[in-house]
């Protein structure tokens, strides 16, 4: 298994367990991933032009104290494994979760 597979899997359980916790259905997440891959769609998430752009997934996590399961938080642990994601890419994973912690209520 490739790392960017890895990445996907880990993603998708993330999503599962959000499902779960939350009855969202992560739909567009889901179908994001099917049309882009996980890695391009995570790093469109974390694109600086995206930086206000809160999907719905990602405040329903929030609401939940669950932003642990976030794609944004998933970059952040790979990075930190040494995987795929720059730290640059970490560090704009981080200022989104900082960001949605301050402006969704």
């Amino acid at each position: 298994m490739t790392k960017e597979q890895l990445f996907e899997r880990v993603v998708r359980d993330r999503i599962a367990m959000a499902t779960a916790a939350t009855g969202h259905s992560f739909y567009y997440l889901l179908d994001g991933l099917e049309k882009k891959g996980a890695v391009a769609l995570a790093r469109r998430y974390i694109d600086p032009r995206n930086a206000q752009d809160f999907q719905e997934g990602l405040k329903v996590l929030k609401h939940a104290g669950l932003l642990r399961l976030s794609v944004e938080q998933t970059i952040i642990n790979f990075h930190d494994r040494g995987y795929i994601f720059s730290a640059a890419e970490a560090d704009a994973a981080r200022e989104r979760l900082r960001t949605v912690e301050l402006l969704v209520h």
